[in-house]
């Protein structure tokens, strides 16, 4: 059964057109490895797979700013990667999606993040990850200060995408923050670097890193709409946003009572990149001023058909049309 798009929903969607939207934080490459197994290793007790593909996708910062290209929206991407080949398949990944990599610089002592996911018979085996998660220093801090600033004159709407790998932090995010006035700010958080998040507009923490970031170990604090007051009050912040799978979203305003908004139940294949399909829609939409309730219902929407995907995918506004159309 499929729901039909609003009206309101509708136009919002004709608006992502007009929406630019900066994406600032921990780039990354995701690989994948595909093939099958029919034998265990007569060296140790693991499968062994004969790989039939391998496929590239842009992840981390990267993949959000797909997502925002994806959706019909321009992306800015900034961030920082290695002098290394990693580097160099990103650039490649990024020119085949149609988004430029002019804010992207080059840190020779840093190695650009690449996670490899080993899949076989549709179930992920292993992931390798193999990455720098040392701060970046104030030089290079200064270098994405002033990319930012240099790009959101004519943005609509910031995200910061913290993955926890050194790119952003206590020490640097809040002059970050500060740096682009009153655009609508959104964080998708590391939970370690709670504190440093006042001052943005919205945050979207799935459910387990707002427990971690609230630091939610009594089983009633794990309801959403519990999580996202607290984490609302804790951090100061406008909006939050917690993610809960299949259980939807809540939404928490300052001063109003959290919200839950119902997502259809869909079969799920792979959450890799679904966090940053909702960001993305957050931080387009709300950066157009298109309110919250609307905001969410087409977020819960775009994450429901990322889910469906394997591997690190997004969604386009043809495909959210085609859900609710029934196709």
């Amino acid at each position: 059964m499929t729901t039909k798009l609003t009206d309101l929903e509708c136009r919002a969607l004709d608006r992502l057109g007009g929406a630019r939207v900066v994406i600032v934080g921990d780039v990354m490459l995701d690989v994948f490895v595909y093939g099958d197994s029919h034998r265990i290793s007569p060296e140790a007790p693991v499968p062994v797979v004969s790989v039939s593909e391998e496929r590239d996708c842009l992840g981390g910062a990267a993949n959000v700013a797909r997502n925002i290209k994806d959706l019909g929206a321009e992306p800015v991407l900034i961030g920082i990667v290695g002098k290394d080949q990693t580097a160099e398949r990103v650039r490649a990944a990024l020119d085949a999606a149609g988004i430029s990599d002019r804010y992207l610089t080059v840190d020779p002592g840093r190695t650009t993040g690449i996670k490899t996911r080993v899949i076989a018979r549709g179930q992920q085996l292993i992931r390798i990850d193999r990455e720098s998660t040392n701060p970046i220093d104030k030089e290079t801090a200064n270098v994405l200060r002033r990319a930012l600033v240099e790009s959101a004159d004519a943005s609509s709407a910031v995200i910061f995408s913290d993955y926890g790998k050194g790119v952003l932090g206590p020490r640097f995010l809040p002059e970050l923050v500060a740096s682009v006035g009153n655009l609508f700010t959104c964080v998708d958080p590391f939970p370690l670097h709670g504190g440093a998040y006042k001052g943005v507009k919205a945050i979207t923490p799935n459910q387990d890193e707002a427990r971690r970031m609230f630091n939610a170990d009594d089983a009633h604090l794990a309801e959403g709409e519990r999580l996202a007051a607290g984490l609302q009050a804790q951090l100061d912040v406008a909006e939050v946003y917690v993610t809960l799978g299949k259980e939807g979203i809540v939404y928490c305003d300052r001063g109003q009572q959290p919200l839950r908004f119902a997502t259809r139940q869909r079969q799920v294949f792979d959450v890799s990149g679904a966090g940053d399909t909702v960001i993305s829609m957050v931080a387009a939409l709300r950066g157009l001023g298109i309110d919250a309730a609307t905001t969410c219902k087409l977020a819960n929407r775009a994450a429901g058909l990322v889910v469906e995907k394997i591997g690190t995918a997004t969604v386009s506004q043809a495909e959210i049309l085609a859900d609710a159309a029934g196709d």
